[in-house]
């Protein structure tokens, strides 16, 4: 069974022999997708540090102490 990569591969020749323009739009299609799921994952990564930055930040003098004495 072929991976992705070779059926991508296979089909991408198979275009550039029969339409050079059909596989021209075929790539820039994959392009535009992968600027699309790039774009969602920085609007991701802005929110989760949005957020971040939100959260209250509380210390103790020593948690490791607190970790294994208390009972889970």
């Amino acid at each position: 069974m072929a991976t992705i990569e070779e059926e991508a591969a296979k089909r991408m020749a198979l275009a550039k022999k029969l339409n050079p323009w059909m596989a021209i739009d075929y790539l820039e299609s994959v392009v535009e997708m992968q600027a699309a799921e790039i774009a969602a994952l920085k609007s991701r990564i802005a929110e989760l540090e949005r957020e971040l930055t939100s959260w209250p930040i509380e210390y103790e003098d020593d948690v490791s102490e607190k970790l294994f004495l208390e009972p889970v």
